[in-house]
């Protein structure tokens, strides 16, 4: 609270899980709640309409949209519509993986086809991975550097290595932002898309 309040912010926005402090974050500066969303342009929005800067919010999803619209034609003219991909990232003795709202763009945007039963978000053992057999794998590695794989130790791992991703050389390590619901990893996330499969 003290490094908050030396901050002298005009405002503060918060979410709702900051319910327990809002009290002592008012008496710094107007607070504001806005709710997490795995809507990043809602969110974006929002923020926007605090600080007064609606325009530069829309611009900044407009040109989102429009490079998210080119790339989706570059991969449908490609053959890469309705190619499976899974996002995942290594976590505990397995792996998180990430559908639904937040991986939209990748699923929804560009094509990549999901598989039956797949949740918003999950934990999947490698095994899981492998009954899948998903012909794109987008690998993050856990943050926390707590998880028992990593991207190294896989390359040794003979379930892994049958993996048809893996077996074509359709594997790869990113930054684990890109798998997540903010802004600025989602466009990092199709700069990404477009270095891998716009030259091609």
């Amino acid at each position: 609270m003290e490094r908050i309040a030396a901050a002298q912010p005009d405002v503060i926005v918060a979410s709702e899980y900051d319910d327990k402090i809002y009290d002592q974050l008012a008496k710094i500066a107007p607070t504001i709640v806005i709710p997490t969303s795995e809507n990043w342009q809602d969110t974006i929005g929002k923020v926007a309409d605090i600080v007064g800067d609606e325009a530069k919010a829309q611009a900044y999803i407009d040109a989102y949209d429009a490079k998210l619209e080119g790339l989706a034609a570059k991969l449908d003219s490609d053959g890469l519509k309705g190619k499976t991909a899974l996002f995942m990232m290594t976590w505990g003795k397995g792996f998180n993986y990430y559908y639904g709202k937040r991986l939209e763009p990748y699923y929804k945007g560009l094509g990549f086809s999901g598989f039956e039963n797949q949740k918003d978000y999950g934990e999947i053992s490698l095994e899981g991975v492998a009954e899948w057999n998903p012909d794109y794998i987008f690998l993050a590695e856990d943050f926390t550097n707590s998880a028992e794989l990593n991207a190294e130790a896989l390359k040794s791992n003979a379930v892994w290595n049958s993996l048809n991703a893996v077996k074509n050389g359709r594997v790869y390590v990113v930054d684990s932002e890109i798998v997540g619901p903010l802004a600025m990893g989602q466009n990092k996330g199709l700069d990404y898309m477009a270095e891998v499969f716009g030259k091609k």
